[in-house]
């Protein structure tokens, strides 16, 4: 098969499930071109360097702002094949009329292949609405949404979500929470799946002998993007609780970067919370894999916002494959997404009392105890989330069952 994937940004270190899904691709003997509008390299993942992933992507124009940077492209187009040039601004300009479309649409139309896919595959609606043409160059490809959640804080509102959902033959997304998300803003029923995005079990190795609280002091890690949908606001002021109810064997490490960071700073510095928390900035998905097979608890503190909520919150199974404990909030699709026996760690968004509560419930529990709940937690992502399985929703249509 010849996929064509969209994305936002590519490579991305803080979605690794795209890695995995596209190397999980390749393995299947499928030609991908993954499409995005900007590239994150500072951090790479293993699997992107390992699996070249970075070359078989290519770029498009966000915004008219950023289309001379692709006048090189189209010049080189003019004067290599310019029949094939006239033809497709023809028929880009003939598609941005009728479709009503930004003029940066049509320089994005400019620079697709002509050669049609079998499948076009779209994560995220707000990168959908930039090309609510697809169908009209690739008129028999199988044109798939991934629905992942709303718009984050900071990013541009998704005018018409009526249109870009009912754009697509299909959509799928990852929890019966964002299905209903889909539903609710105008989306077909008849076209939506839960299918959640997989794990390649083989990149997260099992710890026979995986211990707790080593030196009976408590372990906690929070992993993803600073910013205020993340809730870590929430989760410091825990730790800050902690401490002054005299609970201070542990620490808390910090993984990722974001737009709230001087923030957290602020708030750790006059806190005076340096001798307990590390924010150790962006890493590897391996050296992050690393950090939660040595720790004993992750700390999901996310908080619904007026655009979004969590919906798998993915980082939780990663934890869960582990075998960390996982305290999460109430938030979004999040408590389908861990097993029975998680959900009784489960707290209420922007309550940091009953989330330092927690912490110290799990923090009695006896070593048996706690090697019980990872092996639980271990088995249910293995038997939920392979991606051996859940990638075959996209890869044959056959499985597909709308309204589920």
């Amino acid at each position: 098969m010849l996929i064509y994937i969209f994305v936002d940004i590519y490579p991305n270190p803080y979605k690794p499930y795209f890695d995995s899904q596209f190397k999980h691709f390749l393995q299947k003997g499928h030609k991908i071109f993954i499409f995005a509008q900007k590239e994150y390299k500072e951090t790479l993942n293993r699997i992107v360097i390992e699996n070249r992933l970075d070359e078989n992507r290519y770029f498009y124009p966000s915004t008219l702002n950023n289309v001379p940077n692709f006048f090189t492209s189209l010049i080189s187009l003019l004067f290599q094949h310019p029949i094939i040039f006239i033809s497709k601004l023809y028929k880009a300009i003939k598609l941005t009329i009728i479709n009503n479309d930004t003029f940066s649409s049509l320089f994005r139309i400019m620079l697709l292949p002509t050669i049609e896919p079998d499948i076009c595959l779209v994560h995220n609606l707000a990168v959908a609405e930039k090309f609510t043409f697809l169908k009209y160059i690739y008129p028999h490809t199988r044109l798939i949404l991934y629905f992942h959640g709303g718009e984050i804080p900071d990013t541009p509102i998704i005018k018409n979500k009526i249109r870009a959902f009912n754009y697509f033959d299909q959509i799928l997304t990852n929890t019966q929470f964002s299905r209903q998300v889909v539903i609710n803003q105008g989306g077909s029923a008849d076209k939506i799946y839960v299918s959640p995005i997989g794990f390649n079990i083989n990149d997260y190795p099992d710890i026979e002998k995986r211990r707790y609280k080593p030196d009976k002091k408590l372990r906690l890690i929070s992993v993803g993007r600073l910013s205020k949908e993340k809730g870590l606001i929430y989760s410091i002021n825990a730790i800050k609780e902690l401490v002054n109810t005299g609970f201070t064997k542990f620490e808390y490490t910090i993984i990722g970067d974001g737009p709230q960071r001087a923030e957290i700073e602020e708030l750790i510095h006059n806190n005076k919370l340096e001798k307990f928390i590390r924010l150790k900035g962006e890493l590897s998905h391996e050296l992050v894999i690393k950090e939660m097979a040595n720790s004993d608890i992750l700390i999901l503190s996310s908080i619904s916002t007026n655009t979004s909520a969590e919906t798998q919150a993915c980082v939780v199974q990663e934890a869960l494959l582990m075998k960390t404990i996982v305290i999460t909030t109430d938030v979004g699709g999040v408590p389908e997404s861990i097993n029975k026996s998680m959900k009784y760690f489960i707290v209420s968004q922007k309550d940091s009392h009953s989330l330092a509560s927690m912490i110290r419930n799990v923090a009695n529990l006896d070593e048996a105890s706690l090697k019980a709940l990872g092996e639980q937690g271990r088995e249910f992502v293995i038997n939920n989330y392979n991606i051996n399985n859940v990638n075959r929703i996209i890869l044959d249509e056959s499985q597909f069952k709308g309204s589920y």
